[in-house]
């Protein structure tokens, strides 16, 4: 099917002029698919109908739809003789089970795209304590990739959403300052790593934040473990305190990336900690 699709001048009426349908596209049955198309697509638009222009050997063709034969038209176009057909709204046969079909058909695909995309793309969590104050507000809502930690080891500085050692069940959010095999000193107030003499750099600290060394002032990070700490080190539940200090690799669930709500805090959350 060739042509054009215009509005006439009441634009209620879906025009398709120089209309042609080769035989074995007839006989496949791909013409029929077409104009059913383009006949539910007009109801659909709630238009008045469709009109259309054919040689005379198609109006039977066209006839089976509930066009109409209006009689010969105007156009000469490549010396034939063009009948004008016209198939108005009131004889359109819904196709509801097609289109219901359709619905339930984008629903699905739909939810497994959402299935997917929040299994192993993204993750969304909520902060629901303030224990990454300043950098994540109470109550933000943050998204999360799962894919950074599937091509690449975390990182120190990242801010990593992970499984509680203590609990399981509960998912946590801190950043991460200890990695695989580091030894970690907290004294004085700031963090050590490796027997470093000058302090990690943290910029994303509030000013004058004070890490108190919880627990212990040394912490050997065992391989394929991470040792994680709240930005808000003063009111922080973090490896300091837990029974089980430090988080394995494997429960890293995902790199948190940015805040999107409210929309007022919307940033992006980067790495930063440098010694």
């Amino acid at each position: 099917m060739r042509g054009e699709e215009l509005y006439d001048k009441k634009g209620s009426w879906l025009m398709i002029f120089g209309v042609s349908t080769l035989p074995e596209y007839q006989h496949n049955g791909y013409a029929s698919k077409v104009m059913h198309e383009v006949v539910q697509e007009a109801a659909r638009c709630k238009l008045d109908g469709v009109v259309l222009t054919c040689k005379e050997n198609m109006i039977p063709f066209y006839a089976q739809f509930g066009f109409v034969d209006e009689g010969v038209c105007d156009s000469q176009h490549g010396g034939a003789v063009w009948h004008q057909m016209r198939l108005e709204k009131s004889n359109i046969k819904r196709d509801y089970k097609s289109e219901v079909l359709d619905c339930i058909v984008t629903v699905v695909i739909a939810a497994v795209l959402a299935f997917l995309i929040g299994h192993f793309v993204i993750l969304n969590c909520n902060v629901p304590t303030g224990s990454m104050l300043e950098t994540i507000q109470l109550d933000d809502n943050i998204i999360g990739s799962r894919l950074t930690y599937k091509f690449s080891d975390p990182e120190r500085g990242d801010i990593a959403i992970f499984r509680w050692p203590d609990d399981e069940n509960e998912i946590y959010i801190k950043r991460i300052i200890g990695l695989p095999g580091d030894k970690v000193e907290i004294k004085d107030g700031k963090v050590y790593i490796n027997g470093s003499d000058t302090p990690l750099k943290e910029d994303y600290l509030s000013e004058g934040m004070y890490t108190d060394s919880g627990s212990r002032e040394v912490y050997d990070v065992p391989e394929d473990c991470y040792l994680m700490l709240g930005d808000n080190r003063t009111n922080s539940a973090d490896s300091r305190f837990w029974t089980n200090t430090y988080v394995k690799r494997e429960k890293i669930l995902a790199k948190a990336e940015f805040i999107y709500y409210p929309f007022s805090q919307i940033k992006w959350l980067g790495s930063g900690a440098e010694y």
